[in-house]
């Protein structure tokens, strides 16, 4: 099997008070030249990962498809019998750790604390657990049968796919350290659905489509600024994939992240602008305006 995508989910931890969940919890997935039974059951029950037509998604796509939150239908919010869900995450409020209906063996429910910070300032996102994740898998019916044996690897998967989003924004809010040396994390969803205008681009130009999109909502010191985020299959590089550590660059090279600030200011666009010419001379020259005007992505509106 071929690790592919895994998608971000997170979800509050009720469990420990100063910490909030983000995404699956990774438990301890032990690294593998095998990359992706495992891998793929990560991607497809978590967060992004890109199948063909018809086919099921491979366990890494189930990896970011299963645990991932994504904007709640009127008909799904309104449901008599749906779960209250955190509007941070659209992930249910109270974390369910209980074995799924005919679960045929136990999964850790050990939680794994991210690195981003919340938007209090004081605690981190937390992880969903393995077992979290296998029942978010359950609730939204991406099970093959084959996740039980792979979900700490998944989990694994996901959270590294998260950790890297969150250092690709650093990289832009750098830009800021002045104003905001410690932007946080607000909330974020999964838009799998929607493409942003630069995917719309991609896949003219190149008939290339991301397989996942979330966008992430930084608080940049009592400023919210949303990033996109897309991601790519990389067919080339399946073979090479492992199953990663929690801060692992180099195991999962077959997903491609391609992160920026949302065009939803004049601000934003010059700063793509900036990043795009940064090798020349010109990129000093461009000022970084601070008036906001609105263009570009639509955004989803606030939950």
């Amino acid at each position: 099997a071929k690790l592919r995508g895994h998608r971000h989910h997170v979800g509050t931890a009720s469990d420990r008070a100063s910490v909030r969940a983000m995404g699956q919890s990774q438990g301890t997935a032990k690294p593998t030249s095998e990359p992706s039974s495992a891998a793929a059951s990560a991607m497809a029950g978590g967060c992004p990962v890109r199948a063909a037509p018809g086919a099921p998604p491979p366990k890494a796509q189930q990896a970011l498809s299963g645990g991932c939150p994504v904007r709640s239908t009127s008909s799904q919010a309104s449901a008599p019998n749906s779960e209250a869900l955190d509007p941070k995450n659209q992930m249910p409020v109270q974390p369910n750790q209980q074995p799924a209906p005919g679960q045929a063996q136990p999964l850790s429910t050990d939680r794994v604390e991210s690195t981003i910070p919340q938007a209090d300032g004081q605690s981190r996102w937390v992880y969903p657990s393995p077992q979290m994740f296998y029942n978010a898998l359950r609730r939204k019916n991406k099970t093959t049968g084959e996740e039980e044996d792979h979900m700490d690897a998944v989990v694994a998967i996901h959270n590294n796919m998260n950790e890297r989003t969150w250092r690709k924004i650093l990289e832009w809010e750098k830009r800021y350290c002045d104003e905001c040396p410690n932007p946080t994390l607000a909330r974020f969803m999964g838009r799998p659905d929607e493409l942003s205008v630069e995917a719309q681009l991609r896949l003219w130009t190149r008939g290339d489509r991301p397989f996942d999109r979330h966008d992430w909502f930084v608080n940049r010191c009592g400023r919210e600024v949303r990033y996109v985020i897309d991601y790519y299959d990389v067919p080339d590089k399946h073979p090479e994939d492992k199953v990663p550590t929690l801060h692992d660059e180099k195991s999962v090279q077959s997903i491609e992240l391609v992160v920026r600030p949302a065009l939803d200011s004049f601000e934003a666009a010059v700063d793509r602008a900036k990043t795009a010419l940064e090798e020349t001379s010109l990129a000093a020259a461009l000022p970084r305006p601070s008036a906001l005007l609105g263009v570009g992505e639509a955004s989803p509106p606030k939950p």
